[in-house]
């Protein structure tokens, strides 16, 4: 695969459908897999990878540098 961002979607034998936001940081994986969330059926549990969790901690992070 690229280095870049990607979706990767498997869809089992029963249907069920594994959506996987690949490259991204903080919510931008959320809105990229929306439409497919929408076409495939209901989200029935989302796990969120440490990725996620990037992007608010750099904003955090320069907040706090930028008051001292």
């Amino acid at each position: 695969m690229s280095n870049g961002k990607y979706i990767e979607i498997q869809i089992d034998i029963k249907g069920n459908a594994l959506i996987e936001a690949i490259g991204f940081q903080g919510n931008t994986c959320e809105s990229a897999t929306a439409p497919f969330e929408d076409a495939l059926g209901t989200v029935e549990s989302r796990e969120r990878k440490p990725e996620f969790y990037n992007e608010e901690l750099t904003a955090e992070e320069n907040r706090i540098r930028s008051r001292f």
